[in-house]
């Protein structure tokens, strides 16, 4: 877990002492991103407003029917957005990706790594999200219906989304270590789960905090300037620190 940490620790001092080109990078990922961004949000807005509109707690019932259309346009419209979303994260992560491997950052590497990626980065982007929306689904389905028994398979839901979380760190620095189909990718990246345990946990806290913060509102502007190359310096940190320690000891990923 202490790793995790230290790659945090690292990537906010490579921010300090070089923000101009992180911002860059980073301006060049969220533009394209910004659509997918905000439907993400849309639902988290709709029921906090509701929260805060309502002078007495939301019934279960009436969470269901305020959540039904934003949740069901996230997932239909998201796989959809990341046409340009998910090659955008790609970029993002490749040239971060070039970068702890000790080459100079060069934001100008953004738009071939965009072109290189772009068929990969798309597919991974759009089953990840599609997953992800699934799973959030299944989970709020299961617990407003009120019926007995019913709340278990929302627990079983829930810790499927546990694991979909738990893979995010690896996916995106695995595309771009190794020029591998969308099906290894997932599976070297649930394999990195289950080897790693320390360190996945480790990185959950960090992206879970890190998000808590942006979606608080409290330090919003991190998303537009330098969201993006922070979790790409951790997720690659990890990944080929990894992948080194699995060379050097004569296991290799196919």
């Amino acid at each position: 877990m202490g790793l995790a940490f230290r790659y945090f620790r690292s990537a906010v001092a490579e921010i300090y002492y070089d923000p101009i080109r992180m911002i860059l990078v980073n301006l060049r990922w969220f533009v394209p991103s910004l659509p997918a961004y905000l439907i993400a949000l849309y639902p988290i807005a709709v029921l906090a407003s509701a929260f805060v509109e309502q002078e007495e707690p939301l019934e279960a019932s009436e969470a269901q029917a305020l959540l039904l259309l934003p949740l069901v346009m996230a997932a239909l419209l998201l796989p959809l957005l990341m046409v340009v979303a998910g090659p955008a994260t790609a970029a993002v992560y490749s040239v971060m990706h070039e970068f702890v491997r000790g080459e100079l950052l060069e934001p100008s590497h953004f738009t071939s790594a965009f072109k290189r990626h772009f068929w990969r980065g798309w597919g991974l982007a759009a089953s990840n999200v599609a997953a992800g929306a699934l799973l959030v689904l299944n989970v709020w389905f299961y617990l407003t219906i009120d019926i007995p028994g019913v709340g278990l398979l929302a627990i079983v839901f829930g810790y499927l989304f546990m694991m979909w979380f738990a893979l995010q760190p690896y996916l995106f620095p695995m595309l771009v270590e190794f020029d591998q189909p969308i099906r290894r990718v997932w599976r070297n990246a649930l394999y990195m789960v289950m080897d790693n345990l320390g360190l996945t946990l480790g990185l959950l806290i960090i992206r879970g905090l890190i998000l808590a913060f942006v979606l608080s509102g409290l330090f919003f502007p991190i998303t537009p300037l330098f969201l993006a190359v922070l979790l790409a310096q951790i997720d690659n940190r990890a990944v080929t620190e990894a992948i080194d320690r699995y060379r050097e000891a004569g296991r290799v990923f196919s």
